[in-house]
């Protein structure tokens, strides 16, 4: 962005003054208009020049914010790309629509769409998204004509060297074929999803490293399909950040186990040319599950059943929204956490609980709890909204079965975690208090992508002195030894997550660590046992496919790879291929 050019935007807002709801704009106005969903992984408002950050490099963004409708305080429902996602499409809260954290739920088909309720009424809907993450398999593509999740992994299909993800390039190319095709009809849904910022940072060959350059690079491919939108005058285009990053606040580097307004407060812009007028600064707190209503109250179609509210008609009832993590319970045991927020204060419903006084510590740094009124409020909310939600209970019997290649490739992406809890006794430990455990997880990942497989070991054993009995830690860490060679360690940590808690994943290392030492008996009987648990699971398939190969049987090894295409074709063909593959070539 041109020095001097974030203060401009923001005199120009200055001028008119900061708005409350209801938007100025007539239910119904935009019937009939195409539709462009625009949501940014992994990207905090504060990085963005219209929203005041100074570095920022975001010039279609902020283009995009200057010319229509910004709300400064969109609350996502969860620091987590799967159940943000789901909020949006559904205009749901995660304990309503039961998505909770990514790779072990799935949308339910009960739950409706946006993408439904429009085709229902003639759209035609096309989705392009870019990570793992959002798979057809996990239910998002209800109601979508085209929906096209095609992500290929980077490297070898190997235990830990799978990276998920498609460029932005890539899925801007996508989605402007599909505008341009000629038999394509209006009115359309366009859902454009790009993940880019997520870690690890990368951005291509001229732009600044880091989270920043990732943005800048998200920015110039946002200008490419904007450019292709602009011949249009009957277009409405949202754009949205599902989570935010921490990059650190808080003691966490990423995201997913805090609640803070690092991960929770994201950008939302509305922009249509013809239909929003002057630009316009939205202060009241709104929520990621008011996107839908809103979307449909526009076009003339409004919801009903669902959490989120319209902003065409939410006058002088300005409410708190909801958040959650459930993370730290799915992924470690630890407490999960849940909140509200409203614009200018949240309370956090954790084993140490928080309140934030926002006007006043906007970081969220001088906790508040018991003095603060407001929050007290808050809290009131949160006890009534949770009193009719699942328990923990019935959260976990929600869990679709996941098999270790899909976790690995999740792994890949920067969610280390989905062995879920162990047992507990006792009370669970504060996610706060166990940041420094994440931080050392984080490193370790960083060391072993760069090789260093010791320093990363040396890191894991660190975490676990804070957590003896971490399910991840003791995952990540016998995973670790595994590749070290070090395989009398890796099998003794194996054995001891799998007394806390039976996974595939981990009994999947532990027959290879049994074949390496000389016991492959042992470790295709324990494949066996979990194939007898779970019939379909695909990636124990192509597991004992390996065994199979590896005693001469290749004709039985392909059988097996054959088959696990043909039962789990979403989560095993890639894997399977790549050792059908292999056995074809002799290697």
């Amino acid at each position: 962005m041109r020095p001097g050019a974030v203060l401009l935007l923001m005199l120009a807002w200055s001028c008119s003054g900061p708005s409350r709801l209801p938007l100025d704009v007539e239910p119904g106005a935009a019937s009939g208009y195409d539709v462009v969903l625009l949501t940014i992984d992994t990207l905090r408002a504060d990085r963005l020049g219209s929203y005041g950050y100074p570095q920022a490099k975001t010039p279609t963004l902020d283009r995009l914010a200057n010319e229509g409708v910004r709300f400064e305080n969109a609350i996502s429902p969860a620091p987590l790309t799967l159940p943000a996602h789901a909020s949006v499409l559904t205009g749901l809260e995660p304990p309503t629509h039961g998505v909770h954290h990514n790779g072990i739920f799935r949308l339910d088909e009960s739950r409706t769409t946006l993408a439904e309720i429009l085709k229902s009424g003639g759209y035609t809907t096309a989705a392009f998204v870019s990570s793992f993450v959002l798979d057809p398999r996990y239910g998002l593509a209800q109601g979508f004509d085209v929906y096209d999740g095609r992500v290929e992994p980077k490297g070898s299909p190997s235990l830990v060297a799978l990276e998920s993800e498609r460029g932005a390039a890539a899925v801007t190319d996508a989605a402007l074929a599909w505008l341009r095709e000629p038999a394509r009809s209006s009115p359309f849904l366009l859902w454009v999803h790009y993940y880019d910022p997520h870690a690890p940072y990368e951005p291509p060959a001229g732009f600044e490293r880091g989270y920043d350059g990732e943005i800048a690079y998200v920015d110039s491919e946002v200008a490419r399909l904007v450019e292709a939108l602009e011949d249009s005058d009957r277009v409405l285009l949202v754009m949205v950040g599902d989570h935010g990053e921490s990059l650190g606040e808080h003691r966490e580097a990423t995201h997913s186990r805090l609640l803070y307004d690092a991960t929770q407060r994201v950008p939302w812009i509305l922009w249509s040319p013809s239909l929003l007028g002057s630009p316009r600064v939205i202060e009241d707190v709104v929520g990621l599950v008011d996107v839908t209503p809103t979307l449909l109250d526009l076009l003339g179609s409004p919801a009903s059943e669902m959490d989120g509210r319209t902003l065409l008609r939410s006058e002088g009832s300005e409410r708190p929204v909801y958040m959650e993590s459930l993370a730290p319970y799915l992924d470690n045991g630890w407490a999960p956490l849940h909140g509200m927020r409203s614009r200018t204060a949240k309370y956090i419903s954790a084993p140490k609980p928080e309140a934030y006084d926002l006007a006043r510590d906007p970081g969220e740094t001088k906790n508040l709890f018991g003095s603060f009124p407001e929050a007290e409020a808050l809290a009131g909310a949160l006890e009534r909204k949770m009193g009719g939600a699942p328990g923990l209970a019935a959260i976990q019997t929600r869990m679709q079965k996941v098999d270790p290649e899909e976790l690995r490739r999740l792994q890949s992406l920067g969610y280390l975690g989905g062995p879920g809890p162990a047992a507990a006794s006792g009370e669970l430990p504060d996610p706060k208090d166990m940041m420094p455990v994440i931080q050392l997880l984080e490193e370790a990942e960083s060391d072993r992508r760069a090789g260093r497989i010791e320093d990363a070991i040396e890191k894991v054993e660190r975490a676990r002195k804070g957590a003896p009995k971490d399910l991840l830690v003791l995952q990540t860490l016998g995973i670790l030894k595994a590749l070290a060679g070090r395989f009398e360690e890796a099998e003794s940590i194996l054995r001891e997550h799998l007394a806390l808690k039976r996974s595939a994943d981990v009994s999947i290392v532990l027959a290879n660590v049994l074949r390496e030492t000389g016991r492959a008996v042992e470790g295709k009987a324990l494949l066996e046992r979990e194939i007898a648990i779970e019939k379909d699971h695909g990636g124990i398939l192509v597991a004992l496919g390996d065994f199979l190969a590896a005693e001469g049987r290749p004709a039985d090894a392909l059988a097996l790879y054959r088959r696990a295409k043909e039962v789990d074709p979403s989560r095993a063909s890639a894997l399977a291929d790549a050792r059908i593959l292999e056995l074809r070539t002799g290697r």
